[in-house]
């Protein structure tokens, strides 16, 4: 009768112990069920995240952060090819790496790799220099990492980009891996339509054939900047600029060779004037270019670089012929204190150059010219 209950007691400490056993591994697989559920839930946040992201600037800092968040790194970085086959890349900030745009001997290299692996790559920093030396390498992060993983950013079998994940210590699972991947994957379509909707609104503001700026984004700038200087008592500066004799040109030497002319002279004025300025085609052969925080007299300065550059190149055509440009500058608040009768004053101004001899710089208000 012991022996009875002895066996009856082994069956049931044996059949306790298979019990907890299961409920242990029930136990795991729910949580790996709730982590995968969390993993869902949370790449459904950063697709979403993305899909909001309309300009590439706001995408990228969101595609960095993501990396980061979802596979745990401490750096992150992204390789992107623009519509026009411009490969840039851009890294996270954290510790003591200060982010934005990083250079990096043969980034084009990384987006042939990724598209070569079309799936996520795992290796220690040092199997990474390729086409880079170690000190490319340990430059473009900052500090020395240990660990990398890079994954492709794919449409269909385009290569839009790659992303990258980097730790000082510690490595990256397989988890890690799919985070990244998906994260690529919801990136590479983010991409394309920031791409696209910034293409759009470059077609909206801009002149086909110079590249400047069009008549509608100089009168909505100029609204901007008057409003701007009036708010913090600046001065503003306008010039209004139109190529001389250019009727004559277009007669001479046809259509084609007027707009290549155009395109030349929209070029030469671009590098003259400072970077915080705006350029635009105002129509035909008239341009116009708003000075910001720009006094009377640098105005005119700018205006006499702008002839001067202008009047220097010499484009190609028969008889080495040379192309002027007339300028009139306006000021705020000197010569008016709204838009339109700020472009009413430079204009006029621009009609007394042409009237007194031509290439040459005239100011609103007076009769005299530079």
């Amino acid at each position: 009768m012991l022996h009875f209950y002895i066996f009856i007691t082994a069956v049931l400490i044996a059949g306790i112990l298979v019990l907890l056993r299961h409920m242990a591994l029930l136990k795991k697989e729910l949580g790996q069920v709730r982590e995968s559920e969390r993993s869902k839930a949370s790449m459904c946040e950063t697709a979403a995240l993305l899909a909001s992201c309309l300009d590439m600037a706001s995408l990228r800092e969101a595609i960095l952060e993501e990396a980061k968040k979802l596979t745990g790194s401490q750096l992150s970085a992204i390789v992107t090819s623009g519509a026009d086959g411009a490969i840039k890349m851009f890294r996270s900030g954290g510790l003591s790496s200060t982010g934005g745009e990083a250079a990096l001997p043969g980034a084009s290299g990384i987006l042939k790799f990724a598209l070569e692996q079309k799936a996520p790559f795992r290796a220690g920093a040092d199997m990474l220099t390729g086409n880079w030396s170690p000190a490319d390498w340990s430059a473009f992060w900052v500090f020395p990492v240990k660990n990398v993983m890079i994954a492709p950013a794919l449409v269909q079998d385009e290569a839009v980009g790659a992303i990258m994940a980097a730790n000082k210590d510690g490595g990256f699972t397989e988890h890690d891996e799919s985070a990244l991947l998906a994260l690529g994957y919801h990136g590479a379509h983010a991409i394309k339509k920031a791409q696209f909707c910034e293409r759009v609104h470059e077609l909206a503001v801009k002149d086909g054939l110079t590249g400047l700026h069009n008549y509608r984004a100089f009168q909505e700038k100029l609204d901007f900047e008057m409003e701007r200087a009036r708010r913090f008592n600046q001065h503003l500066g306008l010039l209004m600029l139109d190529v001389d004799n250019f009727k004559m040109f277009n007669d001479t030497f046809g259509h084609k060779a007027g707009d290549e002319a155009l395109k030349a002279i929209a070029a030469t004025m671009t590098e003259a004037i400072r970077y915080v300025d705006f350029a635009a085609r105002y129509g035909g052969e008239e341009f116009a270019v708003i000075l910001g925080e720009s006094t009377p007299e640098s105005a005119l300065m700018a205006a006499e670089r702008i002839r001067q550059a202008v009047e220097q190149n010499q484009f190609n055509m028969g008889g080495g012929l040379r192309l002027t440009i007339s300028i009139g500058v306006a000021s705020f608040p000197l010569d008016a204190m709204d838009k339109e009768t700020l472009i009413q004053e430079a204009d006029s101004a621009l009609y007394m150059s042409k009237r007194f001899g031509k290439n040459m710089v005239s100011r609103a208000g007076t009769l005299s010219s530079v």
